[in-house]
């Protein structure tokens, strides 16, 4: 899980580690400054929640809520492999930059 950057105003750039497999489902809300993501090819579900009992579910799409600053989403992974990338999550119109090319959303 990587849920400890909630609210981290000054917070401007984020590499996260390939240990990462998945974001949690508010692992950025309210990050107002941040411009600059770098998302490892071994992250493959974005928006998840693990209950009190170890069940994971997915919840809400805040995982990126407020951050109107993102500009830069870089996925060290293909492009198929972002359209793999499962969860609720929202970037918006927002280019993705992946290894061997851009994903933009329809």
């Amino acid at each position: 899980e990587y849920a400890e950057f909630i609210g981290c105003e000054n917070l401007a750039s984020v590499s996260i580690p390939t240990s990462v497999t998945s974001i949690d489902s508010q692992a950025f809300e309210g990050c107002i400054a941040l411009n600059n993501l770098v998302i490892p090819a071994s992250v493959t579900f974005i928006g998840r929640i693990v209950t009190e009992n170890g069940v994971s579910s997915t919840i809400g799409t805040t995982v990126f809520k407020d951050c109107n600053a993102l500009t830069n989403v870089t996925f060290l992974g293909t492009v198929e492999q972002w359209k793999a990338v499962k969860g609720i999550f929202n970037l918006g119109s927002r280019v993705i930059k992946c290894s061997d090319g851009d994903y933009e959303p329809a």
